[in-house]
């Protein structure tokens, strides 16, 4: 019988109204760095409008916990949390899935029974963005790479199927990370409140193209509730009292998006998107007030890791 090893390391608990992105990190992370920035994303521009659409669908699936499913979406994890802009992620840890920070176990029990071996036996979490690397499991140019990504979702993460449109977009999406679209060394960036609104602002394009498509209704949903799954991030780095108003905002651009997605296929959806969208114009205006008093500014962050129990 196979036995399971594990290397015990402390483990941080997430804030319950604050950053989950700590459950992801040891106690002896640099936390600061792990959650303050992050290694630019590299990516190839298309060549035509329908791919970098395609582009842009895949990557906020990409960034989705709704698209690995089961536990891992219950978890909060996306493929963005092992694989931060396309790169691995040097600090993850996930007690019984890694032994080390940024190392995972991929035929683990945790997220499905489908591919768990019973050894524990992580391995680098490799990078998607660079071409030439060793650890690669597929190359992007293969055709071999639409079934492992098949395995991974529905196997290694018990996730369900995902509909053609979306999981085409996450193809186009890791063909287009390349590092060779970067300087070099790669860039690290803050990850600041533009970047975040950049992502929300790629995910509304996403779901615009998705609603200009015939029969794209559930794709449609999809990517309107991965758009509020965005919000709730940046909601999240907006946790003091003084920051109410603005999360009550926030609260309700994420309800009416869920309206939206429940009213979905309606003839007047492109009307209330676009309504949704002024609307959402002038709650930045507001997050860009407050930046400075929120977890995107690095000395907040900072004394806000510091308090941590």
């Amino acid at each position: 019988m196979a036995v399971i090893a594990c290397k015990q390391q402390a483990q941080r608990d997430p804030d319950p109204q604050g950053l989950a992105e700590l459950r992801w990190l040891t106690l002896d992370a640099d936390a600061l760095k792990a959650l303050g920035t992050a290694p630019t994303e590299c990516l190839v521009n298309p060549d035509d409008k329908h791919t970098a659409a395609l582009i842009l669908i895949g990557r906020t699936a990409f960034a989705s916990p709704l698209l690995l499913g089961g536990q891992a979406a219950k978890s909060g994890m996306s493929c963005q949390t092992c694989h931060s802009n396309g790169h691995s992620n040097k600090n993850f840890f996930l007690d019984g899935l890694s032994d080390a920070p940024g190392t995972a176990d991929v035929t683990s029990s945790i997220f499905s029974t489908s591919r768990g071996d019973g050894v524990f036996n992580p391995k680098p979490i490799p990078s998607l963005s660079d071409k030439n690397a060793h650890t690669r499991t597929r190359d992007p140019a293969s055709p071999e790479l639409a079934d492992f990504l098949h395995g991974l979702i529905e196997e290694e993460f018990a996730g369900f199927e995902p509909e053609p449109l979306i999981f085409d977009s996450v193809l186009s999406y890791l063909r287009a990370l390349d590092n060779t679209a970067c300087d070099s060394p790669i860039p690290v960036r803050p990850q600041s409140l533009e970047r975040a609104l950049e992502r929300m602002d790629s995910a509304t394009r996403a779901i615009e193209y998705a609603m200009l498509l015939d029969n794209q209704t559930q794709s449609t949903q999809f990517l309107l509730a991965a758009a509020q799954v965005q919000i709730g991030r940046i909601s999240a780095r907006y946790n003091k009292p003084v920051h109410a108003r603005i999360r009550r905002d926030l609260a309700s651009a994420s309800e009416n998006l869920r309206v939206l997605r429940e009213n979905i296929p309606d003839a007047h959806a492109d009307r209330a998107l676009q309504k949704w969208r002024e609307e959402w114009t002038g709650i930045q205006k507001r997050l860009r007030a407050q930046e400075h008093a929120s977890l995107f500014d690095l000395s907040q962050l900072q004394n806000y890791l510091q308090d941590e129990p």
